[in-house]
């Protein structure tokens, strides 16, 4: 399995270190990914049998509008949702308005992805595009926070556990995808179509597996030791990881039951049709979710 580092992977997380997979008979290792292309490619190769990433990602590859052109043969299709998305815009202390990037070095993954559109969506609505800044490929949110704390770029959208980190070192938040977006989509599980076919009890029984972490974690006494995994893999103090795990159930952002929100959805495309090349393409969830699988 690969996934982007996140307070939003914790299930993962507390499967792998706390036997749910090992239980269910599966032998899963999970490999933090540098970049979304990274990512795909891994899943459409075969290298990876499950990936977790922002939903758009997926959208992206079967739209044929992701880095990693299209293979009819290995179609992705998200099997699981895993939480909504909160992301922030965040840029070096001097930087007091979203208006103040202009000509600045803003941080991205890739420029056709989820995240930058959140970024650009950001931009328009303070009269600006994506051709007023000087966006920097600067990898996964991790690469792009150690690259914002090292002066290589002025700002980045950073997801909560290291815009937490950004803003107790001086960082400032300039604004929050909660204040300028409806519900969004985020971190969703998908496989390759084809695969997942020929294994449906694998597949169930990884969906099910990562389900028993997930209500493993609605018992409070067990969510220290979570978020002591979080702090291994993220950076962070374990309180400030239990913290942010705290807030991140309070809020309902992890999804308890792997539905995926049509609402959220509907938002990660409109976005990309909007942002998008080509501009066009499908609205109807059942092209880009499977949730037959979950249990």
């Amino acid at each position: 399995m690969i996934a982007f580092p996140s307070t939003a992977t914790v299930a993962l997380y507390a499967g792998v270190d706390h036997g749910f997979y090992e239980k269910a008979g599966l032998d899963v290792r999970l490999s933090p990914t540098p970049s979304s292309q990274q990512l795909v490619q891994g899943l459409v190769s075969g290298q990876y049998q499950f990936g977790a990433a922002l939903i758009d990602n997926f959208v992206a590859y079967r739209a044929n509008q992701h880095a990693v052109a299209r293979d009819p043969k290995h179609d992705l299709r998200v099997v699981m949702g895993l939480a909504s998305a909160s992301v922030a815009l965040v840029s070096r202390a001097d930087i007091e308005s979203i208006h103040d990037l202009r000509d600045r070095r803003v941080g991205i993954d890739a420029p056709g992805t989820g995240f930058a559109f959140v970024l650009y969506h950001m931009l328009s609505q303070q009269g600006l595009n994506r051709a007023d800044v000087r966006l920097t490929e600067s990898g996964s949110t991790k690469a792009r926070w150690a690259a914002l704390e090292r002066g290589e770029i002025d700002a980045t959208m950073l997801t909560p556990e290291f815009a937490l980190q950004a803003q107790a070192k001086g960082f400032r938040i300039l604004q929050d995808s909660a204040q300028a977006l409806p519900p969004y989509m985020g971190l969703a599980l998908a496989a390759d179509e084809a695969w997942a076919a020929r294994n449906p009890a694998l597949v169930r029984d990884f969906l099910r597996a990562t389900l028993e972490a997930h209500e493993w974690l609605s018992r409070p006494e067990n969510r220290p030791l979570a978020a002591e995994s979080l702090s291994r893999e993220l950076g962070g103090t374990p309180q400030e990881m239990l913290q942010l795990l705290e807030q991140l159930l309070a809020s309902d952002a992890l999804i308890a039951d792997g539905r995926v929100s049509e609402t959220g959805l509907t938002t990660v495309l409109t976005l990309r049709r909007q942002f998008g090349n080509p501009a066009t393409m499908p609205m109807d969830a059942a092209q880009y979710v499977d949730l037959s699988y979950l249990p």
